[in-house]
């Protein structure tokens, strides 16, 4: 259980990208590049949506033996032993 908080939230940074700030008497590491979303921006021009794989679908990644279905957007594995009952489905596979 945490400390109850006993006065004002100080915060002391040791760098302006990463440091340990003092919340209630407890450091905490603090990395703002993490908290910014770190990394380069891509202009909205470039930027290109990974393409919505429909739900039903069977998905396996290339290299690998592991299939699976799209429910609700996302992928649930699909057992070998169901997958031999299901007899020959559409196969899609994804880099």
């Amino acid at each position: 259980m945490w400390p109850a908080a006993t006065g004002a939230v100080t915060s002391a940074f040791t760098s302006p990208r990463v440091g340990t700030a003092i919340h209630g008497g407890v450091p905490m590491n603090v990395d703002s590049s993490y908290l910014d979303g770190s990394g380069r921006r891509v202009p909205a021009s470039r930027a290109r949506p990974s393409p919505r794989i429909p739900d039903g679908a069977y998905v396996q990644v290339a290299g690998s033996q592991a299939i699976y279905r799209i429910a609700g957007g996302v992928p649930l594995y699909v057992s070998p032993q169901y997958w031999s009952t299901l007899g020959p489905q559409p196969l899609t596979v994804i880099t």
